[in-house]
């Protein structure tokens, strides 16, 4: 595939992981302000947009080497340290943590309720 259609799939991968990602964290933000809660673990919309936070998540991450790719040579040596740094932030906190969202936190609501309760203790 040509160099331009490479950028604008990367452009694609990144508008749509950008928006599944947005619309995923706000509306888990708004529906579960309390994450650690066991009820809201169980909810039937809890796995599936904390699955659509993390999938555009991913997508940004995809996408986002076609962009440093594209202008490398005005960003630098900086720009290159920057975009290794938003990726790894963005595999921590978007793709670690939405999948433990996802795989963990129902099954330690049906399991072991006051796990979930301990860390609200805690922090």
């Amino acid at each position: 595939m040509a160099p331009a259609g490479l950028f604008r799939l990367s452009g694609l991968a990144l508008v749509v992981g950008a928006i599944a990602a947005v619309i995923g964290n706000v509306a888990t933000s708004v529906l579960f302000p309390d994450m650690n809660s066991p009820s809201e673990a169980m909810s039937a919309l809890f796995v599936p947009l904390n699955l659509l936070a993390t999938v555009g998540t991913v997508l940004v991450l995809l996408g986002f080497p076609g962009l440093y790719a594209s202008r490398a040579h005005e960003m630098g040596i900086a720009g290159l340290v920057g975009a290794r740094l938003i990726a790894l932030t963005g595999m921590m906190f978007g793709v670690f943590f939405g999948l433990f969202s996802v795989l963990f936190q129902p099954y330690l609501a049906a399991q072991a309720p006051q796990l979930l309760r301990t860390c609200e203790t805690i922090t």
